[in-house]
């Protein structure tokens, strides 16, 4: 008798996506301090956020992107790590505090002749609820841990595309050159930012991209000013309210299979709140990731006949 082990998925939007950040309610605050990064050296970033390299058209898909920070650096010693003149450039996981002991962290940027060009900071985000969102609110702190000699920008954009389509900054915040780069900032200064993006029109399973763009306005790149992002806020709104499946909260429970034969196996469960559910047969091992969101599915109660899915096949939705 060839087994097979079933798993049950239900139509939770919120549950369908990993690689983003996921916005299933219009209204609700998804929010970022990068508190959780840690105090080390290579920190890693939050899910969907990415470090890019790659001057001014940056690709959220480049694989030239990193997900982890490559410096680090407190505003205060001692302790070790603290910024200073001489500070090596990279990305970096920044403390407000002796870096060794803050727990209050942010990400972003120091340029050196070693490290020049324009950096950028970028998310991906995904439409997970029931309505097309039509606008986001974008809160954040522009976090100045470093002096420098050159004017310095940090330029604010949002794109519907991953790649170079970044057109012209919704937010530019600018930071005047200083006589020196030997001061640092304890606590860093902060700089509070609202941007309003409207006219939008990303519907369920649609993806939106923003980006942080760090730059030296005359080019040169050294004796730069260290700059950093925290405290991110992003809010969604939408012009209708739900008329499809609503994310369930409850799941299934009470799996039962019985009058199993060398063909066949009757199934039985008890269902949660979602409006459908989402049976996958496969072969052996168990289904180990999740569907695609925004995907339509076909069941079929024979096994084989369904759509083809993780290794295995839908037998019922």
């Amino acid at each position: 008798m060839k087994k097979l082990l079933l798993i049950l998925f239900f139509v939770s939007l919120s549950s369908l996506v990993s690689a983003q950040l996921s916005i299933s309610n219009m209204g609700t605050a998804y929010t970022e301090n990068f508190d959780g990064i840690g105090n080390t050296q290579t920190a890693s970033l939050p899910a969907a956020w990415k470090f890019a390299n790659n001057g001014s058209s940056p690709d959220y898909s480049d694989v030239l992107n990193t997900v982890a920070t490559t410096q680090y650096g407190g505003s205060l010693g001692p302790g070790g790590n603290v910024m200073t003149s001489t500070s090596t450039g990279g990305t970096y996981n920044f403390g407000n505090g002796t870096n060794s002991s803050a727990t209050d962290r942010a990400i972003g940027f120091l340029a050196t002749s070693g490290y020049s060009g324009q950096r950028s900071i970028l998310l991906q985000i995904q439409n997970t609820s029931c309505v097309t969102i039509t606008g986001l609110t974008v809160n954040f702190n522009i976090e100045k841990y470093r002096s420098g000699t050159h004017d310095y920008e940090i330029n604010f954009y949002g794109s519907t595309s991953p790649a170079s389509s970044w057109g012209t900054a919704l937010s530019t915040t600018s930071f005047p050159a200083d006589a020196d780069n030997t001061t640092v900032h304890a606590p860093p200064d902060s700089t509070s930012k609202s941007v309003s993006i409207t006219g939008l029109s990303i519907p369920f399973g649609s993806f939106y991209y923003l980006r942080w763009a760090y730059k030296d306005v005359s080019g040169i790149y050294t004796s730069s000013q260290a700059l950093a992002i925290d405290n991110i806020s992003i809010t969604a709104s939408g012009n209708a309210s739900c008329t499809g499946s609503s994310t369930p909260s409850t799941q299934a429970t009470s799996l039962n299979i019985s009058s199993v034969t060398s063909t066949s196996s009757t199934l039985t469960w008890t269902r949660g709140n979602g409006t459908r559910c989402l049976v996958i047969a496969k072969p052996l091992t168990a289904v180990s990731s999740s569907p695609t969101a925004g995907v339509s599915y076909t069941g079929n109660a024979a096994y084989g006949s369904g759509s083809s899915l993780l290794s295995g096949y839908v037998v019922y939705i």
